[in-house]
């Protein structure tokens, strides 16, 4: 018995007969009977592809096979078309997956019956989803709508879900063809959703409720730019925040891009897709760029390779933009891309690897961020490649990722402003070290000249003189001396913090060198030399090295014992066969151990800070940068209330070699 499938075929044949009936080609008519008689016996299924029956009250799906034939056969709207030769093919589904159509790129027409009984329901449309690239909808041979333009230039969108209105009036009782012309320009051409007729008002409701948590999101997005980008203004020298703030401003608009958004900015889909590879391709190195910063470390040069990958992933898309509109261009900006996101996950993974040990406290949050992140866009780069079809979610995990990115900002901002904290006592302490200075300064002025001119009255009143039984010539020599070693030693201690002292090389002798120095420092501060225990190398001892730096040293030792002890004071020089020692001990008050850690500070002055002792608080400081340009060292040992002991050791080798 003949099915329902051949029962429609021959119900189709006898109203072409019955047109044909006028006609006075009467073998065309046997010849079609014959074709009839054989279709009765032989059901032909590929005319009852998509038989499907409408009833009002419930949506339709369409989902199944459709006829299909490529190119642009004439009259492939039309409801009368005879289907003869056209193949079948499921519905969704791509052009890649027909056979003979994996590089296909050009014209396509699918063809679906639709059976209606009774009437209509208002308000109906037919939903066909996103299709690429551009397609052209027939109702009963009337174009219902048209996404793009399907002639030269070819115009498309392949982003945009098909919304068509079926008008009542187009219904017939019976049969109903829709016929879905497609331009495709790359074998992914053809239906991504199931179509259905739906209605028209509920499913605008829909989409544009299925857009409102992205759009949401991204405009959260754009607000922690905002955030960000305000307090860079502030700190510019915490780059990190930029980086975060374009990051979350890119982000946000492109998930705004991904929404009904685009088509109320921008009037061409292919202007609107192309800024949204724009911002999408500039995500990858901002964020390589962010991270950088936030755990301070040079730029390592697989990054640098990186971003030339994407500058010429950049300019490609930018001689695109100008030149070619397609979408088969896009396609491999698109793939190259996810390379180069593949690429960044890498090198993200390998610096945090790296520097994860040291920067613990700059990682933690970005970690956790990170483990949120990874399975989505893992998810939509799969769903990007076509490998699977649900919708795209790291529009949502971004949320959790820029949550922990913040909370590593914020903790970041909360140890700067720590960090203030610290440097405004820091700069306190500067400060009052600023007025010990002037102070010390003012004060060794003041020694000097009132020495300079009590020397110089005595010498007018011989008698005062001889009542204070001091030479006046020689309080003008200790006067001038301290004025001249004042003058040297600001000098020196600009240079050696300036790194721009240059270490001299000559050969000179030990003992010779260490006498007059103690000569200088016995004058300068009017000291007896019966106080002094010397230990000097013998008379031909050479070394080969800087006198000046050598003869300051052991000059700020001796003058700091003379100066703040009574008793005596041991003064060592030595020479072994690898170093030059200075020991220096005095019988002092001693230091306690907070002393100690200050003493090599500038403008730190001795356990008696009297203003009846000169100086300015540098010669320690000067002897602490000496031994340090001379690979040395200098070291104290002190007993409270009983002694001090200074030594100061620098190697042979430093002193000859060349500066």
């Amino acid at each position: 018995m003949p099915g329902p499938d051949t029962i429609v075929v021959f119900l189709r044949g006898l109203n072409i007969i019955r047109k044909a009936a006028g006609t006075k080609n009467a073998r065309l008519m046997g010849a079609f009977l014959t074709v009839m008689v054989c279709a009765a016996a032989t059901p032909l299924k590929l005319q009852a592809q998509c038989q499907k029956s409408y009833t009002s009250g419930a949506n339709l799906s369409l989902t199944g096979n459709w006829l299909f034939m490529k190119g642009n056969p004439p009259g492939a709207s039309s409801s009368e078309l005879a289907e003869t030769g056209w193949a079948s093919v499921p519905v969704p589904g791509q052009w890649n997956k027909i056979a003979d159509m994996r590089n296909y790129a050009d014209d396509g027409w699918y063809r679906c019956h639709i059976e209606l009984s009774g009437h209509p329901d208002d308000g109906l449309a037919l939903f066909l989803g996103r299709i690429e690239d551009a397609d052209a909808a027939y109702f009963n041979g009337t174009l219902i709508g048209q996404t793009g333009s399907l002639t030269s230039p070819i115009r498309v969108d392949t982003e945009k879900s098909r919304l068509y209105s079926l008008p009542g009036h187009l219904w017939r009782e019976g049969d109903n063809v829709i016929a879905v012309h497609i331009r495709g320009s790359t074998g992914g051409a053809g239906f991504y959703e199931p179509p259905e007729i739906v209605n028209e008002s509920a499913r605008i409701k829909q989409l544009i409720l299925t857009d409102v948590p992205a759009i949401a999101f991204s405009c959260v997005y754009i607000l922690v730019a905002g955030f960000f980008g305000l307090f860079f203004v502030f700190f510019l020298n915490k780059k990190e925040n930029l980086y975060f703030s374009l990051f979350s401003l890119f982000l946000g608009l492109y998930h705004l891009m991904r929404s009904w958004v685009r088509y109320s900015l921008f009037d061409s889909f292919e202007l609107s897709y192309q800024f949204e590879l724009f911002v999408l391709f500039l995500l990858p190195p901002i964020f390589l760029r962010f991270l950088i910063h936030l755990i301070k470390i040079p730029k390592p040069g697989l990054v640098k390779i990186f971003e030339l990958y994407y500058a010429l992933i950049f300019f490609t898309l930018l001689v695109s933009t100008i030149v070619s509109r397609k979408p088969a261009t896009w396609s491999m900006l698109v793939r190259a891309n996810l390379l180069g996101m593949v690429f960044a996950l890498g090198l993200t993974a390998w610096i945090v690897k790296t520097n994860y040990a040291e920067k613990k406290q700059q990682l933690q949050y970005l970690i956790l961020g990170f483990v949120c992140l990874a399975p989505a866009v893992l998810h939509d780069m799969m769903q990007t490649l076509r490998i699977i079809n649900t919708p795209r979610v790291t529009v949502y995990a971004f949320l959790f990722f820029l949550g922990f990115v913040s909370l590593q900002l914020s903790d970041s901002i909360l140890w700067l402003y720590r960090h203030l904290e610290d440097q405004e006592k820091e700069l306190r302490q500067v400060e009052k070290k600023k007025t010990h200075s002037i102070f010390n300064i003012s004060n060794e002025f003041r020694v000097i000249f009132e020495g300079m001119k009590e020397a110089i009255s005595d010498s007018l009143k011989k008698e005062t003189a001889k009542k204070r039984n001091a030479d006046p010539e020689e309080r003008v020599r200790t006067a001038i001396v301290n004025l001249e070693n004042m003058l040297n030693d600001s000098n020196l201690l600009t240079l050696l913090e300036l790194r721009e002292y240059t270490v001299r090389r000559v050969r000179f002798s030990l003992r010779k060198l260490s006498q007059d120095v103690i000569d200088q420092a016995l004058t300068a501060t009017r000291q007896n030399r019966k106080r002094l225990m010397l230990d000097l190398p013998e008379e031909g001892v050479e070394v080969i090295g800087d006198p000046d730096l050598l003869s300051a040293t052991l000059y700020h030792l001796v003058e700091n014992a003379l100066l703040y002890t009574k008793g005596q004071v041991e003064i060592s020089v030595e020479k072994d066969s690898e170093q030059l020692i200075y020991m220096v001990r005095d019988e002092g008050p001693g230091l306690n151990a907070d002393q100690q850690k200050m003493l090599f500070e500038k403008f730190v002055r001795g356990v008696d800070d009297s203003s009846e002792i000169p100086g300015i608080g540098i010669g320690l400081t000067i002897v602490d940068l000496i031994a340090k340009r001379l690979d040395g060292s200098v070291k104290i040992e002190s007993g409270a209330g009983f002694f001090s002991t200074f030594a100061f050791r620098v190697p042979l080798s430093a002193m000859e070699a060349a500066a």
